[in-house]
């Protein structure tokens, strides 16, 4: 059984061969569009099969995530989703008891490592984020309340690739230094390192965060009523759908 289909597999191959000499050898110009056109398409279709597949069909990869809701304003017309403010994740915090917790991030200011050659991608989070998540650590500790504290010591949690990257995997990154890009501020003093397996999905797949710091009030000179610039999202009780999260929020 094994011989025959080889052999078929074999004709086939020849009969294929056979085909594409016939076309090229008639047409060229018709061959070439014909490669290209299929090339293009079978690109197309493996490109947004893959985002799909990211986006739709894979769980997100943090524990009971079908607990976790984005929450956000939705502009009344196009219903275009919005980042929250402050004051609005005060009150959401303070209203609605039908989340474990509500963790807020936004894009910090850049970071250089300690030789300044790398730039580094920062992110300010609450203290609740990291925790929501279950982001595992590889050393040290997270972001907790204290650090959130006007007059505490700047600190960050790096990623595992940057802790490879910088210091080579070693313990010894704990307590090193990051400088803030452009500014006489005092350094972060790196507290944790996230394990390997801690994937940030938001956004999937386009911006790897280096360095999590904790959030400490308003962007200088920002009025906090009129900016919005806060990601959030909260984690459900057990036992609360997001059907009765979502009648709460209608209240704020």
């Amino acid at each position: 059984m094994n011989m025959r289909i080889l052999i078929w597999l074999d004709s086939l191959r020849q009969d294929v061969r056979a085909a594409l000499r016939t076309i090229v050898r008639r047409d060229r110009a018709f061959a070439l569009t014909a490669v290209v056109t299929l090339a293009l398409g079978i690109g197309a279709v493996t490109a947004m099969f893959a985002a799909a597949d990211g986006m739709l069909f894979r769980p997100l990869p943090f524990p009971e995530a079908h607990r976790l809701m984005a929450l956000g304003r939705v502009r009344v017309g196009d219903g275009t989703r919005l980042a929250i403010s402050r004051p609005l994740l005060t009150e959401i915090r303070q209203q609605i008891d039908a989340f474990d917790a509500v963790a807020v991030f936004r894009a910090g200011a850049p970071l250089v490592s300690t030789d300044g050659r790398e730039r580094l991608v920062s992110a300010d989070a609450s203290a609740t984020l990291l925790r929501t998540l279950g982001a595992p650590m590889a050393v040290g500790r997270g972001l907790s309340e204290s650090d959130e504290l006007k007059d505490a010591p700047p600190v960050a949690v790096i990623s595992h690739a940057l802790w490879q990257r910088l210091y080579g995997g070693s313990p010894s990154a704990i307590g090193q230094t990051l400088a803030r890009a452009g500014s006489a501020d005092a350094p972060v003093t790196i507290v944790g390192v996230l394990a390997a397996t801690f994937v940030f999905p938001y956004p999937r797949r386009t911006t790897e965060i280096d360095a999590w710091l904790p959030m400490r009030g308003d962007m200088p000179g920002s009025d906090p009523e009129r900016t919005f610039n806060l990601i959030a999202f909260g984690r459900l009780r057990p036992g609360v759908s997001a059907h009765a999260a979502q009648a709460q929020l209608d209240t704020v």
